[in-house]
């Protein structure tokens, strides 16, 4: 899939999680963008436009600040979703949210496919590979978090959770002896 200036994309590979939810509320929840935050954490603010176009803003490896306006090309109720960026954007992309039914009723499969343009070419590739930031395990974090608030209506968290530190390693050392 080719971006501006006709060089390839590099494009996210991407599992298609099965969810056990209809199609219409996956669609939806994707549809509204600002519910896209909880679904990718870099995401620090989306402003709606109009309809179709919308501003984004993000930070990349390092808190490195990028943003992005983006434009919804093609909507197919309850099926499909396509956008692109605009004209100056820090991350050129294109992408595709998929929704269609799972065999034998048991909800939904969602697939989404990215092609991208790395900010700073093969460096930058690398650089957010090193961060943890590539757009592939973005997409894939992304459905997970998806399967996740869709199928039991909350992410989980770790917050508030004892870590297995401090004091109960200390105690355990005072058992052992």
């Amino acid at each position: 899939m080719p971006l501006r200036g006709g060089r390839p994309a590099r494009t996210t590979p991407g599992p298609n999680p099965t969810i056990a939810v209809p199609a219409e509320k996956l669609f939806r929840h994707w549809r509204n963008v600002r519910h896209l935050s909880a679904l990718f954490p870099h995401l620090d603010a989306v402003e709606i436009l109009s309809d179709t176009e919308s501003r984004w803003k993000a930070h990349g490896p390092g808190g490195v600040p990028v943003v992005w306006n983006s434009r919804i090309d093609k909507v197919r109720e309850n099926e499909l979703i396509t956008w692109h960026t605009l004209e100056g954007a820090d991350l050129p992309h294109r992408g595709t949210v998929l929704f269609r039914p799972a065999p034998g009723g048991r909800g939904t499969e969602v697939s989404l496919t990215l092609a991208y343009h790395p900010p700073g070419g093969a460096g930058g590739d690398a650089v957010s590979r090193l961060f943890g930031v590539a757009p592939e395990r973005q997409a894939r974090e992304a459905l997970r978090r998806l399967k996740r608030l869709m199928e039991v209506g909350a992410l989980p968290t770790i917050d508030g959770q004892p870590s297995g530190r401090g004091e109960s390693r200390s105690r355990i050392q005072e058992v052992m002896g």
